[in-house]
């Protein structure tokens, strides 16, 4: 889940191990293992030589009383030389911009080549729009059944950090970002039962990000305080309705506080909590579809205060809910999705200034695009193959051109897949990157410092994250 609108909101291997073979407690409620290793990719990137380009010869050179009319170097009236000749100074010479393959007459011509510096070429170093490039994934361990992933800076040293949500092992885990794909050892603070959702927020006005899971199993919110250097004081335990399984930060009622929204499983709402500053009131319960698992806010009607939406996977649909600015929302208006969505996201897609919905829908493949009329209502959807069994949907201009595109977890496929957007309401055919097995959430960060979106999945399947570095 992802933070509006800065927070987060809903083949060679690179193989390499990050382990603790102990691991001790620290005053801080976290574990550290005693033994680090880092973990690091080893990219490799194409690189592209460049001819040397010969400039024609425009000199007279010397010729024979025997030289062929029209061939190179012999004399020519102007027209009369050969295809891919031209006559300069009363000799036939090489055509300016005519790359030959360096014709017989006592002297040998090497083939003229040429690169564009704007042509996209994954590997060199240069990032171009519409150029889409990533290296091989890296693994990462990270603790048992990682349901949600953070890509942030917590260590306070301008380099995203990798945070993961972990269902299984009921904790929140953590590697610092050492540079060059490259992470620290593993940091661990135990959570509420069942974590499946993680946020990033700065919860008591320190200037430093602390970290909220919604912990679907015991009905719970766990709210961590930094303590500095990518280190957490022990969880803050807050109850919240029944199965809360997505949250998302936004300033809801415009006092420049941040508040929640918190999707409620079981209970069949969200709950509005708003910020204090210090923490969080007790949550406002919402009426939305039935089964909420993912939630996006925007602007749907074009007031300048947030709405937002919910995906319901028990009744195949989204809610759309008006803000008023004060944390007030009208009653739901419900848009039929055709199958349970998995995720729900936002965006500007087809060019018309109002704000569009993109859900993904896992037993059809495909994520579906929601054109906005500026009011608050949506048309249609318009399905998009991504490929097997999404999980997770971000949406974002991943390659630069200025269009959104569409990225997306794929489950059972162990693939990111890519959906460029053309910037008119249409996505191309999806282009899938191997990474962990079950990956069922996704984060964007930039963890090699070239900045370019890098991909972070959380990988259910063999508990760990991958990180899919960029390579321009």
């Amino acid at each position: 889940m992802r933070a509006y609108p800065w927070l987060l909101v809903c083949t060679s291997l690179c193989l390499a191990c990050s382990t603790g073979e102990r691991e001790t407690e620290t005053e801080s409620g976290f574990t550290m293992s005693s033994t680090q290793t880092s973990m690091s990719s080893s990219t490799s990137g194409g690189s592209t030589t460049t001819g040397t380009t010969e400039e024609p010869t425009t000199g007279t050179p010397t010729t024979t009383a025997g030289c062929p009319a029209g061939a190179v170097t012999c004399p020519c009236d102007a027209g009369s030389c050969n295809d891919g000749l031209e006559c300069v100074d009363d000799v036939c010479v090489e055509a300016s911009g005519t790359t030959t393959g360096g014709e017989t007459t006592g002297t040998t011509e090497e083939p003229t080549t040429t690169t564009n510096p704007d042509t996209p070429l994954c590997g060199d170093g240069v990032p171009v729009a519409t150029e889409l490039c990533f290296g091989d994934a890296v693994p990462l361990s990270m603790g048992g059944g990682p349901a949600d992933v953070l890509a942030t800076d917590i260590g306070g040293d301008d380099r995203d950090d990798v945070i993961t949500a972990n269902a299984t092992a009921n904790n929140v885990t953590m590697r610092q970002s050492l540079g060059d794909v490259q992470f620290g050892g593993l940091t661990t603070a135990m959570a509420g039962a069942g974590p499946a959702a993680i946020v990033a927020t700065d919860i008591n006005n320190d200037q430093m990000p602390d970290l909220i899971t919604a912990n679907q199993d015991s009905a719970s919110l766990s709210l961590f305080v930094s303590t500095g250097g990518g280190m957490f004081a022990p969880q803050m335990v807050t109850p919240v309705g029944m199965g809360p399984r997505a949250i998302i930060v936004a300033d809801i009622n415009e006092d420049t506080i941040d508040d929640l929204l918190v999707a409620h499983a079981i209970d069949n709402n969200v709950g509005f909590m708003a910020g204090t500053g210090l923490g969080f009131q007790m949550p406002t319960p919402i009426g939305v579809g039935t089964t909420p698992v993912a939630l996006a806010v925007d602007d749907f009607d074009g007031d300048n205060n947030l709405d937002f939406v919910s995906a319901n996977s028990g009744s195949s649909n989204l809610s759309v809910l008006l803000g008023n600015g004060m944390g007030l929302f009208s009653a739901p208006t419900n848009v039929a999705v055709g199958g349970a969505p998995s995720a729900i996201a936002t965006g500007e897609i087809n060019g018309d200034g109002d704000i569009d919905l993109v859900a993904a829908v896992p037993a059809t493949g495909a994520i579906y695009l929601f054109k906005g009329n500026g009011l608050g209502g949506f048309g249609v959807g318009l399905p998009f193959g991504c490929g097997e069994d999404p999980r997770d949907l971000i949406v974002t201009d991943i390659d630069g051109d200025g269009a959104l595109d569409a990225v997306v977890a794929n489950g059972s496929a162990n693939t990111v897949s890519v959906l460029i957007g053309d910037g008119l309401g249409s996505f191309s055919e999806a282009q899938p990157f191997p990474v962990g097995n079950t990956p069922v959430a996704m984060a964007l960060g930039d963890f090699n410092d070239d900045g370019v979106h890098d991909i972070v999945t959380a990988n259910a399947g063999d508990s760990t994250a991958s990180v899919l570095p960029s390579n321009p």
